[in-house]
């Protein structure tokens, strides 16, 4: 072997691990960039789907809230009623209570004159 075999082998193999190595780091780097789209995507993805359920949740709010105050109408005259039906009970329980029920009573209102 001479000297000129000895320099070309070295210089051939430095030139090999050169261009293998670059070419695993160029693969290693190549998946990274594609994970990386496909994170952006997924993260894209989550904001798509984050969004939609923002605006499902303001929905949602908006019918809460239109039948919170139907409920709270509808309460509302349900206790007006309950307490007009409270004063007629108690008017007619007097009304009994105050009933004269002898004939040709003077103190009758209205007199009814049997």
């Amino acid at each position: 072997m001479t000297t000129l075999e000895i320099i070309l082998t070295a210089l051939s193999s430095i030139f090999a691990v050169a261009v293998g190595g670059g070419g695993i780091l160029f693969y290693r780097q190549n998946n990274r960039l594609k994970k990386l789209e496909g994170d952006e995507k997924t993260i894209t993805n989550d904001n798509m789907v984050s969004d939609g359920w923002q605006e499902y949740a303001a929905e949602m709010k908006e019918m809460r809230d239109k039948y919170e105050s139907k409920y709270e109408k509808t309460y509302k005259d349900y206790m007006e009623q309950v307490k007009k039906n409270t004063d007629l009970e108690c008017e007619n329980t007097k009304l009994k209570m105050t009933h004269c029920e002898v004939p040709n009573c003077p103190t009758r209102k209205p007199p009814t004159g049997y």
